[in-house]
């Protein structure tokens, strides 16, 4: 009798160890798909450049694209890996919940299920409570990220000077090379020859 129960003990203790692993893992991959969804990735999560090369400001910016895109993708593959695992684990309790069910009482079986069922609720709570917390943070701090490389964007494009373009029949000028002195012609004509002012950007600049 007392070798039955110890048995059906350390059964149960199994059991109760492998629905928290399916808790987590379940807590894992929800986690995973909130930021391949949201396009976050978490620090931890996140690929590095480590190549000295001196790059610049744009290099820079296409390298961290580089490594946001790839980042997600890996994060798709740990989703892959938490729903294989969950599989595994599903069945191997479902094994143990099966050998149980034939070496005890049905009522104590159904004690035992109930029991297992609360702890798995409590489980799911406290898991979804932390990754929450994470979640909003990590949300906070992409949509900063996003603002700021939008700034920086734009930074860029205002920062561009403009080259305005004027053809003569000699060729092709701009108006950085006209520079107009006191006794210098205006703008627009360089001795007998009139420049054609153009409505809009050389196209070849």
């Amino acid at each position: 009798m007392m070798t039955t129960q110890i048995t059906d003990n350390v059964a149960f203790a199994r059991l109760k160890k492998l629905t928290e692993k399916i808790c987590r893992y379940e807590s894992h991959r929800h986690f995973l798909k909130e930021c391949v969804n949201g396009e976050i990735v978490p620090k931890g999560l996140t690929l590095k450049w480590k190549m000295d090369l001196h790059t610049n400001e744009e290099e820079n910016g296409r390298v961290a694209k580089v490594l946001h895109r790839t980042s997600l993708h890996l994060i798709s593959e740990g989703i892959a890996v938490c729903d294989r695992v969950l599989r595994e684990v599903i069945n191997l309790k479902q094994e143990y919940s099966n050998k149980m069910s034939s070496s005890i009482t049905k009522n104590k079986f159904e004690k035992l299920q109930k029991e297992l069922e609360q702890f798995s609720l409590e489980t799911q709570i406290e898991l979804l409570r932390t990754k929450k917390k994470k979640l909003s943070v990590l949300k906070k701090d992409n949509t900063h990220s996003k603002n700021s490389l939008i700034l920086e964007d734009k930074n860029v494009a205002t920062d561009k000077p403009e080259v305005q373009c004027y053809h003569t029949g000699k060729g092709l000028m701009t108006a950085e090379s006209v520079h107009v002195g006191a006794d210098e012609p205006e703008v627009g004509s360089i001795g007998s020859e009139r420049l054609s002012m153009p409505t809009k950007t050389c196209m070849c600049c």
